[in-house]
């Protein structure tokens, strides 16, 4: 495996572990446990889908991290 994979496969996860902890902290905020509970998140309405926006966006870290090191190059290198 080529150096450049293993580190923007790695760029991929810390990013998404920043998120999940910068989501983590939030709930420390007074307040925001019982918001989330009463079905409301930042004023918006907690609905199904945007439960499952959520999951898809949370998701994306992880998958990005393994595409970068199974894709081959010239995948991985691909610009508009």
């Amino acid at each position: 495996m080529e150096d450049w994979k293993v580190r923007l496969s790695l760029l991929w996860v810390v990013g998404w572990l920043v998120g999940i902890v910068g989501n983590m902290l939030e709930l420390y905020e007074p307040g925001v446990i019982e918001e989330i509970s009463a079905g409301e998140m930042a004023g918006v309405q907690i609905t199904p889908e945007l439960m499952l926006m959520m999951a898809v966006l949370f998701l994306i870290g992880p998958v990005m991290a393994l595409l970068s090191i199974t894709l081959k190059d010239s995948i991985n290198r691909w610009e508009i």
